[in-house]
C-alpha cells in the first residue's frame, strides 16, 4: 500500500503542477512519468483520470489488467481496491464528527434509511472498527460452492 500512496502522491503533485499552470500540452510528460513509474515499480496496469474545473483533461489506460492472458487495461477494467479506502473513509467520518454532523455512538439508521431491521442499531463506531456483525457482502454476492 505504501507504493500506491507514493505513486498517487507523486502523480497528483506532478499533475497538479502541470495543469495548474495551464500547460495541458504537457500531458505527454505525465504519460512518460506514469510509464516510467510503472516500469520501475513493476506495476502491470492502471487507469488515470484527471479532472480540472469539472472537465476531464486526461483519461488514459496503461498496461495490462491480466498478466496471464495479456488483457490490456481499458476504461471498462475493474480493479480490486481491497482496503485502500479505509483510511479515506475514516478521515471523512472523523471530519463529519468534528463538524457535529455525525456521532460515532449513533446508530447508522440515523443516517441511512431503509436498512434491514437487524442492521439498524449498528453504530458508526462499530462500522469503522469492523465489529458491526454485518455479513460479508462479498461472500453473499459470490458464494463459494460447497463440494
Amino acid at each position: 500500500m505504501t507504493i500506491f500512496r507514493f505513486i498517487a502522491a507523486l502523480l497528483l503533485a506532478f499533475v497538479h503542477h502541470v495543469f495548474s499552470y495551464g500547460q495541458t500540452t504537457q500531458i505527454d510528460n505525465v504519460e512518460t512519468l506514469i510509464r516510467r513509474e510503472m516500469q520501475e515499480r513493476r506495476i502491470p496496469g492502471l487507469q488515470v483520470a484527471v479532472v480540472q474545473h469539472g472537465n476531464v483533461v486526461l483519461l488514459k489506460s496503461f498496461g495490462v489488467a491480466n498478466i496471464q492472458n495479456a488483457v490490456p487495461v481499458s476504461n471498462q477494467s475493474v480493479f480490486m481496491i481491497n482496503s485502500c479506502t479505509k483510511a479515506f473513509t475514516g478521515v471523512a467520518i472523523m471530519q463529519l464528527v468534528e463538524e457535529g454532523k455525525v456521532e460515532l455512538a449513533a446508530p447508522v439508521s440515523r443516517y441511512l434509511d431503509n436498512l434491514p431491521a437487524p442492521w439498524q442499531p449498528v453504530t458508526i463506531r462499530q462500522l469503522l472498527t469492523h465489529v458491526s456483525g454485518l455479513p460479508d457482502i462479498n461472500r453473499i454476492a459470490n458464494p463459494i460452492p460447497v463440494a
